[in-house]
């Protein structure tokens, strides 16, 4: 961290949601993997008793597993470490707007702001990349900060250069250009032409 930047940048913090997206799908893998055979039973092979187990069996797919999810972010941002995983191994944190560490609530509200973030396009995650304190929607809910690891509390929040967030809104730009471009190859329907 600069002395004067103490903002975790939109690529850091990109990096940071991937090892949490990852660190979140292996989860749901090992949870599906425990469920999945319980749910997919035929019905016609169900008695009570399975139909039962398959019944509490969908209720932790539906109300168990996004709970859990929502409560990695709230618990791992809440604690003393104010980071998820992924944070923590690119070296930044959540504070509020004395740079102390947010309450349970706070990061509940926050967790739940990145719905509105995710809608629609994610405009609400890419709004970090100019913003001048480089604040996502759900920041901006919440009145969170994401910041580098040595920040301390009681630090000054600068304003940042203009020069700079237009730098990181056209490479936001580019790289969502260069994204949109491969999905669009990869996954693109492929029209075939008769002779």
């Amino acid at each position: 961290m600069t002395e004067n930047n103490p903002y975790a940048g939109f690529w850091k913090r990109f990096a940071a949601f991937v090892i949490d997206a990852l660190i979140v799908y292996v989860f749901i893998e090992i949870f599906r993997t425990f469920f999945e055979p319980l749910i997919m039973e035929p019905i016609i092979e169900r008695t009570q008793q399975t139909a039962t187990l398959h019944l509490s069996a969908m209720m932790g797919y539906i109300i168990v597993l996004p709970l859990l999810i929502v409560l990695y972010f709230v618990l791992f941002e809440s604690s003393s470490k104010q980071a998820t995983l992924g944070k923590q191994l690119l070296k930044i944190k959540v504070v509020d707007s004395q740079g102390e560490k947010i309450s349970f609530l706070r990061s509940l509200g926050r967790t739940f702001g990145k719905i509105l973030s995710a809608i629609p396009f994610l405009i609400g995650f890419i709004m970090a990349g100019p913003s001048q304190k480089k604040q996502a929607l759900h920041d901006k809910i919440a009145n969170t900060y994401v910041v580098n690891k040595d920040y301390k509390p009681g630090d000054p929040f600068p304003l940042l250069s203009k020069h700079m967030g237009c730098m990181v809104s056209l490479s936001v730009v580019v790289g969502l250009f260069i994204t949109l471009t491969v999905l669009t190859i990869l996954f693109g329907e492929k029209h075939v032409t008769k002779p």
